[in-house]
């Protein structure tokens, strides 16, 4: 770079490779230091970070490479693993409020081996509302519209009045159909079994999803929501008439909240959803105690790993001096600018990059003369897949789903 510019690159890496996992607390890591100012990939040879010109070194893992474009340095993750990514490590971000995160719907979060979604945010919502799930049920999003299976010739209407007097509900055995209590078939079940009144089904599947509620923060698991005979998945909401009726509702705080969804492990499937809800300045903790706001049993995650602020009309992540960090998915590449000090996680190694520039009068005045970059301000780094508009709600879901995959991939 001709005007001199160049990064600092510092390199620490720890030597289990454990789920991809950097423990912050340990002292026995590899430390290396890289002066960049030419394009330049950094690669790991077992614990040992170096950097080459080359395309490939033998028997190493390629981390990430460095270009200098103009006044600016590119940074992008070289790693052939589709199960590597680029983390924004948390716990080293500066603000002037918080020390922290800012969180956009859609940013994807790390809590040891947990990864955690931002599904929703909702800033002082007007009223108290009962809603479905929010796009929780990946698997289960089927409808039943209980009028069509009815909208048949009046013979097969008589046939299926027949029908329902001849198999009473699975599970009270009542072969009374009433408006609001109708029989219906939610699965493939025949027979004997094909029938069940909505109210037993909703009881049925309440044993199936449990929850757990604290002052600031609600917890929902799914078990299962597959009929235990014919192994069909159960819908989610059943049309009748101009009404859609819910099978699993939350109710909505009347206050800001933030809605995440917990991933498994491994996988692209849903293990929980976690709902904080908050006041200005408030803040809730995620851990794996039993003291905590939202609770999230697994042995990578500390007792209590990180806060979720609410700071005005923005919430915030602040890890808590967590064992494996706190982490912010990035993208697989982004733009070191004047100013900047970025720290990022690569599996088992974590680098700081540094933006330095030489000395100068012109340099010193530039300083004194404009705010210095603030990392809380990061976000852009991590851009979010979703549309926040209500009218392209059904193509952001798909396009969070083919995201979704290809993270997983």
């Amino acid at each position: 770079m001709s005007n001199g510019s160049h990064l600092e690159v510092s390199s620490m890496t720890w030597s289990r490779d454990t789920h991809g996992l950097f423990d912050y607390e340990t002292k026995v890591v590899q430390r290396r230091s890289f002066k960049i100012s030419e394009t330049s990939s950094i690669y790991r040879l077992k614990d040992e970070c170096f950097t080459s010109d080359q395309n490939t070194i033998s028997g190493s893992t390629g981390l990430i490479k460095i270009e200098p474009k103009a006044s600016e340095f590119q940074v992008q993750i070289i790693s052939e693993d589709r199960s590597c990514k680029m983390w924004l490590v948390v716990k080293e971000i500066k603000g002037k409020k918080v020390k922290g995160y800012k969180l956009s719907r859609g940013d994807w979060l790390k809590l040891g081996r947990i990864r955690l979604r931002v599904q929703k945010i909702c800033l002082q919502p007007t009223r108290n509302s009962t809603s479905p799930l929010p796009e929780f049920f990946k698997n289960y999003e089927t409808e039943l519209n209980q009028d069509k299976s009815y909208e048949k010739t009046e013979e097969k209407k008589q046939e299926v009045n027949n029908e329902e007097e001849k198999n009473p509900c699975r599970i009270c055995l009542s072969d009374v159909s009433e408006a609001h209590d109708p029989l219906i078939c939610p699965c493939n079940c025949s027979g004997t079994m094909k029938f069940i009144h909505l109210n037993c089904l909703k009881e049925w599947l309440k044993s199936k999803f449990s929850s757990k509620i604290s002052e600031k923060g609600m917890s929902f698991h799914l078990k299962d929501l597959t009929c235990e005979l014919c192994k069909c998945n159960f819908p989610t909401v059943i049309t009748s008439g101009s009404q859609k009726i819910s099978l699993l509702n939350i109710n909505f705080p009347s206050k800001s909240y933030i809605i995440l969804e917990e991933y498994m492990p491994e996988g692209i499937q849903k293990q929980g959803l976690h709902l904080i809800s908050l006041d200005d300045e408030q803040y809730g903790i995620i851990g794996r105690g039993h003291d905590c706001d939202i609770k999230i049993a697994d042995i990578s995650v500390s007792r209590k790993h990180c806060k979720i602020h609410l700071v005005g009309s923005e919430f915030y992540v602040e890890d808590s001096r967590s064992k494996f960090g706190t982490l912010a998915k990035l993208k697989k590449s982004f733009t070191m600018r004047m100013n900047y000090d970025v720290t990022i996680q690569i599996n088992r190694t974590v680098f700081r990059l540094l933006y330095k520039q030489p000395w100068s009068c012109k340099n010193v005045c530039q300083c004194f003369g404009s705010s210095k970059v603030l990392n809380a301000n990061l976000s852009y780094l991590t851009q979010s897949e979703f549309n926040d508009s209500n009218s392209d709600h059904e193509s952001v879901r798909d396009e969070s789903r083919q995201q979704l995959e290809e993270d997983n991939d």
